[in-house]
């Protein structure tokens, strides 16, 4: 449950698993995504191929959507619905402008999808072909229809389920993120909007047609079962090995019983490894901290922690770090030296998930570890992993 100081974020508990990859045909991954665990959010955007900035666009969408709703936690008037359906007006709005404004954007476009969990129901907001599946006792439901011919055949009753995976019109966008929109009487908001009753368990499947395209709803319930990370990352694997033709993304949201949390209400504790230059050793609370050594406060993030750390190798603005009650995740901001996680740099300014007993690296001088945190705060370390080797199984969100 959240502390006083955080009475604004959701009731609700949801584990939050994440997986991309460009796949063996593309050169380039136009798929974006964001997981926001402290406010039981997600979001996948697909930027359109053969389309003028498909990954610009995407990459702005989920941006605009994901600082949209972290800035509505703070109106209270604003309902869930109000809050899903704002973000993906964002993002059109965000992306618009931007094509407007560079003609070598012209035309960009990309898909949306976006889930939030709040108030006992889950909120699930789409424009264009990117799907969202409810999976609950063993059976996968589609959330969202598609906007393309195909799917306003299906909607009509014309063609069946089955039939729509093979239609040649199945990938042909009636709308998208970043191109004017016509009105629809049957889509509210000018957005794909609707909402179910959140059960402890229920499982929530965000992914774009490189990964639905291979699968059966059979598929998706299976292989959706198990910790999300690691069902996000099957989920795209079985897509690929399947396929591979197009980049493939999923996002994997568990709805979890109120007090089933993976880090302690105590937070995380970070403690420099004995071959640090920089002695370190302190209590990560819930929240963001921004690490470096003349780290700045980044306007978009509500609650978070400067922490200096002085050395030359460490850039100003080095690494991010989120503690929630779902874990730990660590971004690159783009430092000079890198950051490093188990011996594996990372991709600047996209997300990693970090477990208890990693070692996280900035550069290859200040290196510390993460334990669990007892009860009365102090660390309990458990053997450092060794180096993994790159392009190993570690997930990726952003």
């Amino acid at each position: 449950m959240p502390s006083r100081k955080n009475r604004t974020l959701p009731a609700a508990i949801t584990v939050i698993g994440a997986h991309t990859e460009t796949g063996p045909v593309r050169e380039a991954n136009e798929d974006n995504l964001y997981v926001a665990p402290a406010y039981n959010f997600a979001v996948i955007c697909d930027g359109m191929g053969g389309h003028a900035g498909g990954e610009v666009a995407s990459e702005l969408a989920v941006n605009a959507a994901a600082e949209s709703l972290t800035q509505s936690v703070s109106a209270l008037r604003a309902t869930p619905k109000d809050r899903v359906v704002s973000a993906a007006l964002q993002a059109q709005a965000k992306v618009l402008e931007a094509s407007q404004q560079n003609s070598k954007l012209r035309g960009m476009g990309t898909t949306l999808v976006a889930v939030l969990v709040d108030k006992g129901k889950i909120h699930v907001v789409s424009v264009g072909d990117s799907r969202a599946y409810l999976v609950r006792d063993g059976e996968a439901t589609p959330i969202t229809l598609d906007e393309t011919p195909a799917g306003q055949l299906f909607r009509q009753g014309l063609i069946t389920w089955d039939a729509l995976a093979g239609h040649p019109a199945r990938n042909t966008l009636l709308r998208s993120i970043g191109h004017p929109w016509t009105k629809s009487k049957d889509i509210d908001y000018d957005v794909q909007y609707d909402a179910v009753r959140a059960n402890p368990n229920d499982r929530v499947v965000l992914c774009t047609d490189g990964v639905y395209d291979s699968l059966t709803l059979e598929d998706v319930a299976s292989l959706s079962q198990g910790p999300p990370r690691e069902a996000a990352h099957r989920l795209v694997q079985t897509a690929i090995e399947r396929d591979g033709s197009d980049n493939a993304t999923a996002i994997v949201l568990e709805v979890k019983p109120e007090g089933a949390v993976a880090v302690p209400p105590k937070g995380a504790y970070l403690q420099s490894t004995e071959a640090s230059a920089v002695p370190l050793s302190m209590l990560l609370e819930y929240g963001a901290y921004v690490l470096g050594a003349e780290p700045r406060a980044v306007p978009s993030l509500k609650k978070h922690f400067l922490l200096p750390i002085s050395h030359p190798r460490v850039s100003g603005q080095h690494a991010l770090l989120v503690v929630d009650s779902n874990g730990v995740s660590v971004a690159d901001m783009g430092s000079l030296n890198g950051t490093w996680l188990n011996g594996v740099k990372l991709s600047p300014h996209e997300w990693y998930t970090v477990e208890f007993g990693d070692t996280l690296a900035l550069s290859r001088q200040v290196s510390m570890q993460f334990a669990r945190a007892n009860r009365r705060g102090k660390p309990v370390l458990e053997k450092p992993k060794r180096h993994a080797g790159r392009g190993g199984n570690r997930s990726r969100v952003k």
